[in-house]
């Protein structure tokens, strides 16, 4: 799979959510107090 250029680092403050589409996929990006990044499915595993 290749990198997308999905926002702007300073686009997701720390302890924020941004979701997106991609290809059909939701996918979310998030970012911790310490200021790192994840990137996960968009989907909550719970159902809400």
């Amino acid at each position: 799979m290749a990198w997308i250029t999905a926002c702007a680092v300073d686009d997701i403050d720390p302890e924020d959510v941004l979701h997106f589409d991609h290809s059909g996929a939701k996918c979310a990006i998030s970012r911790d107090p310490a200021g790192a990044f994840n990137a996960t499915n968009g989907l909550c595993p719970t159902g809400w």
